[in-house]
């Protein structure tokens, strides 16, 4: 269930964006929001292209699929996953454009939060590119998880997140948005359970995404997909 979770948790924190606005006298070393950005469009960019290889996109059902076991509702997810070329056919005019993805998601912004940049770096990181030490990575995540944990466990938020994606996701998925509705409405109060219950002890969070610990391994799940593009 984990890797679900991290999956979720990338999805959650880019839908959400605006409400994990972190205080900013924290952090020392982080990169500038220009280099923030241009790191976000280059990732918007891969991950455009690799679903443009129809072996990146094959690996990208199989990894999906392993997913959906994972979950009550496996036959509705499997259906989801079978026509994920149609979804990503719709979403193709928007990844073409990455800087407007990466405004949309306010990370070519001066006010960009930490969380936002935290999660830029650990993107680098995954991929071998350090920046930083590794002690005040494993610091910062573990004040992020801290702080994330009280933005979850806000049934406002909950709600609004819910309304975002049925309204912005499902909307865009056409005759599939019974489906996609579905998905939402059986597994969102799920995962933020699971969220806030692992995120009860921050330090293990971290140590399992990667932030505490001093060598690069390879990930699994989404974020493996994501270190190979």
């Amino acid at each position: 269930m984990m890797q679900l979770l991290y999956l979720l948790t990338f999805v959650g924190v880019m839908a959400a964006s605006r409400e994990f606005h972190l205080r900013t006298n924290r952090i020392s070393a982080l990169p500038s929001w220009n280099s923030t950005c241009d790191e976000c469009q280059t990732l918007v960019h891969r991950f455009h292209e690799a679903l443009k290889d129809p072996v990146k996109m094959n690996e990208l059902k199989a990894l999906m699929r392993v997913l959906c076991h994972e979950t009550s509702y496996v036959e509705e997810c499997r259906e989801f996953v079978n026509h994920l070329d149609e979804i990503i056919k719709m979403l193709d005019p928007y990844l073409s454009d990455a800087k407007a993805v990466c405004r949309y998601l306010h990370l070519c912004s001066k006010r960009m939060s930490q969380f936002h940049r935290l999660a830029l770096l650990y993107t680098k990181w995954s991929r071998g590119i350090k920046s930083g030490t590794n002690d005040i990575v494993c610091d910062e995540c573990q004040f992020a998880a801290t702080e994330l944990r009280q933005v979850v466990s806000d049934k406002t938020l909950q709600q609004e997140a819910r309304d975002f994606l049925r309204t912005q996701v499902c909307g865009r998925f056409g005759k599939y948005r019974g489906d996609c509705d579905m998905v939402i409405e059986q597994f969102l109060p799920e995962f933020f359970q699971e969220l806030e219950a692992a995120l009860a002890n921050p330090k293990k969070v971290c140590q399992e995404i990667g932030f505490c610990g001093n060598s690069r391994r390879n990930l699994g799940g989404f974020l493996g997909y994501l270190q190979e593009l």
